[in-house]
Formats: C-alpha cells, structure tokens, sequence
C-alpha cells in the first residue's frame, strides 16, 4: 500500500505542468536573468596593462646591489627602470615618456608620478612600498643590501555571473519543494484520504514517509533536469558533479521536510506556502541569493545561521576551487533539518490523529 502511494503520488507530481515550470523553467529563467544583469559585477579581472619605464636616480647612500634587485623584482612586473643622471624628475619624465620617477637619495626615496600613466604611478608606488622602509635604507660604507623577502598571497579564485546564478537559483527553487506537492496534498485534504487511512491502521510515520519521500524524489529530478540544462544551454560549471548532486539532493529532502512540517502544524496549505516564502526569502536574503555573497555586507554571524549560505557557498566554491570547507556543514545542516522537521511532522500528526479517534 505504502509503495504504491508513493509511486501514484511520484507520477502526479512528475507529470504537473505546474512543477515543470516552477523547478526547471523558473531557474533557467531566472539565472539567465540575473546572470546577465550582474555580468559586470562579477566579471574576471584580466590583467591587460603593457609594460612600462620608469626612471631613477640614486646617490651613493644606495648600494648597486639594493638597486639592482629592486630591478629585478620590477622586471617580473612589467617595470623597467632607467637610470638618470640627477636632473629635474618631471622633465626628466615628460621628454622620456616615462611612467614615473624614482629618486634614491639622503637614504630614503621619493616617487614622482605622471600625469599622463596614473595607473601606472600607482603600481610603482605599491611596488616601491612593499619594500619596508627599512629594507630601502642602505647602510653608509659599503654594507650589503638588505634580503628581499618576496610572499604569494593566496586569495579566492572569482566566479563569473553564469556560474554563480546558475548554481544559486537552482537551490533558492529547490527550497521551496512543499509547492510540488501542493496540489496532492490539497485533493487529499478534500477527499479526507488521511481520515480513511487512519481507520485502516497505517501508522502516521508511514503516511508521512508517502508526502516525503515521491515529493523530494520528484524535487530532485526536476533539479537534476535543470542542472543538466543550465551545462547545456547556458554553460554553467558544477565542479564535481557528485558532491554538487548530493548536497542540491539533500537539500530537496530539507525543503521537503521543513514545508511537511509547516503543513502538519498549520493543517493549512496557504498559510504553508506564505511561512515556507517568507522563511526562504530570509535565508537566501542572508545567504547570498540575491545579492552576491562574496560583496554582502551583512554580518558573518548572520550568514553562518543561515542554512542556505552554507549550501549556496559550498557549491560555488566547489565550482570555482574544486573543493570547499562548507560542504561538510551544508550537509550537518540538511540532514539536521530533515531529521527533526521529520519528527515534528510525525508528531504533529501523531497528535492530531488522536483528537480525531
């Protein structure tokens, strides 16, 4: 009896014109939507400056060598540094068509941009910068150069608006999977079938597992199709298709749960349908839906609570790095909300079912 309501229930839910569109056209909608409107946001920095010159001048509180890696370090930047006899800098960078000048002199230095190059007066600056003050001083009588410590930073790789909408809206759909099974879940209510199959002795978990269960498989193959869709058609890229599955399947399963459970409290569809909006709007308010999570300025804390920040971030970090330190509390708290929005639902109907015996 059990297999067979959920497979009845399956084949309604898969077959509703309704489901199609909200859980495959809705996305794919909306991420090429977005996708397009926040391109700009989003887009790749490419490095597309031309090397350049700069002049300098030193006296002798410089040591050769000082200057000479500071050369170096320059050349790997695109920089090349041209020495001047002592003259007026701005001349100096005004008949050469330098970029800027640099003058080593009364052991400290001194950087004069040009006008015309303020981008690249700006590298030059940052370049020189980086060499502490201290590191630029170079002791009187011939001492050595100070030891140039050179340090890769490592930063996030970026994301461009395909990808990351590609992947979000395909989760902010997905949390609300209650609305797949609203129209069974409606005739049920009208033709009292819960009422009938209570006389007949099934368990209230096993009636539970009859919503859960087709409505989250049916959830999930309407994910699977859009996701399958968005590579396709729009050029999305998931990172590891497994783990990007699981946690969009686990998290069908949580939406599932936690829309059963507001139906078992309220014994209300509408009112169902207004809480679950209203709860998903918020976590995906926090949790980087609509505005990009990576540029928010909402709190840290404000995020961590929300469950869909974890989700949203795991999977575009598993886009764009291959891996992600979210997956694991994507997956706590998916399985965290299933496990008890299930009981509450189980109970909830436990109760309800014995103010009616």
């Amino acid at each position: 009896m059990i297999r067979y309501l959920m497979k009845n229930n399956f084949k309604l839910m898969i077959r509703s014109s309704l489901n199609i569109f909200l859980f495959i056209a809705g996305p794919l909608v909306v991420m090429l939507v977005l996708s397009s409107a926040f391109s700009t946001l989003l887009q790749k920095y490419s490095d597309t400056a031309q090397e350049f010159s700069v002049g300098y001048s030193m006296d002798e509180t410089y040591d050769k060598a000082f200057v000479e890696a500071v050369k170096s370090v320059a050349a790997g930047e695109g920089i090349t540094l041209l020495e001047f006899q002592k003259g007026d800098p701005k001349k100096i960078i005004e008949n050469n068509d330098l970029a800027g000048f640099i003058a080593f002199e009364d052991g400290k230095y001194v950087i004069y941009q040009s006008k015309d190059h303020p981008a690249e007066g700006k590298k030059v600056e940052y370049l020189i910068y980086t060499f502490s003050e201290e590191n630029l001083k170079a002791a009187d009588g011939g001492a050595a150069a100070p030891e140039l410590t050179v340090e890769q930073r490592k930063y996030k790789t970026t994301i461009d608006s395909t990808d990351y909408y590609g992947i979000i809206e395909v989760v902010y759909f997905g949390m609300c999977a209650i609305i797949c099974a609203a129209a069974i879940i409606n005739i049920e209510k009208k033709n009292k079938i819960d009422k009938r199959f209570a006389v007949s002795g099934i368990s209230t978990f096993k009636m539970y597992l009859t919503k859960l269960i087709p409505t989250a498989f049916a959830v999930c193959v309407c994910l699977t199709i859009t996701m399958i869709l968005s590579v396709v058609l729009i050029g999305v890229h998931w990172g590891s298709y497994p783990l990007s599955a699981l946690i969009i399947y686990l998290s069908a399963f949580a939406a599932t749960a936690f829309g059963l459970m507001v139906y078992y409290i309220t014994s209300s569809m509408v009112v169902t349908v207004i809480i679950v909006f209203t709860s998903v709007w918020f976590m995906g308010f926090f949790g980087g839906s609509f505005e990009v999570y990576m540029y928010s300025a909402h709190p840290e804390i404000l995020k961590n609570i929300s469950p869909l920040y974890h989700v949203n971030r795991a999977l575009v970090e598993l886009s764009c790095e291959g891996k992600s330190d979210y997956i694991g509390s994507a997956v706590i708290f998916m399985t965290a909300i299933t496990v008890v929005c299930s009981l509450v639902s189980i109970f909830a109907g436990h109760l309800r079912r014995r103010g009616r015996a």
